[in-house]
């Protein structure tokens, strides 16, 4: 399954203008798209994604350019009791 959203952020940038330090709030704008399975019934994901969707993450792109993530392998861990 598809999910979008936009994250909006609130950054502060700094500036020397003639030897005065300026500090300005700029806001980031990017879009996400993450492809998740609800049939693996785990809600991961990669970092502050974890626990976002009601499935696991296998692929999310955040389009700022800055990450993109991509399971690239899935496998079963079996534990004895």
């Amino acid at each position: 399954m598809k999910a979008t959203a936009t994250n909006i952020r609130t950054r502060t940038m700094m500036n020397m203008d003639n030897g005065k330090l300026e500090r300005k709030e700029i806001t980031d704008t990017s879009s996400i798209v993450a492809w998740f399975t609800t049939s693996i019934p785990v809600s991961a994901g990669p970092a502050e994604y974890q626990g976002q969707l009601p499935g696991l993450i296998l692929e999310m792109d955040i389009k700022d350019g800055t990450q993109t993530f991509i399971a690239t392998a899935i496998s079963e861990k079996l534990t004895s009791l």
